[in-house]
């Protein structure tokens, strides 16, 4: 009978630049050393839907929670700008109000 004898060749990982596909091989050789041995080459791959790495993912979620955050900041500071204004406008009416008094009050 004869002996296996196998002979792995570490696995190789390679990404494309757009990082949709990681392919992963592997090469085995089976079979007594000089006996004709068979390879073995196994190739499996994997698709990401979205297209982008993990780490891709990770930076767009934080760019899109950064772009969440300073929407409803900017949103807050109209708010109190606009009732800023308001008040502005409110004390600028009282004002000419005040000035009108006192001007009828002098003129008696």
């Amino acid at each position: 009978m004869s002996s296996t004898s196998t002979n792995s060749e570490p696995s190789s990982s390679t990404s494309r630049p757009s990082f949709n596909q990681t392919v992963t091989s592997s090469t085995q050789n089976f079979g007594a050393p000089g006996s004709g041995n068979r390879v073995l080459k196994i190739v499996t791959s994997s698709s990401v839907n979205s297209g982008l790495s993990p780490f891709g993912q990770n930076a767009a979620s934080t760019i899109r929670d950064h772009h969440e955050r300073e929407k409803k900041e900017i949103l807050e500071l109209n708010n109190r700008l606009a009732e800023y204004v308001e008040k502005v406008r409110f004390l600028e009416a009282q004002n000419e109000k005040l000035a009108a008094d006192l001007k009828l009050l002098q003129g008696s």
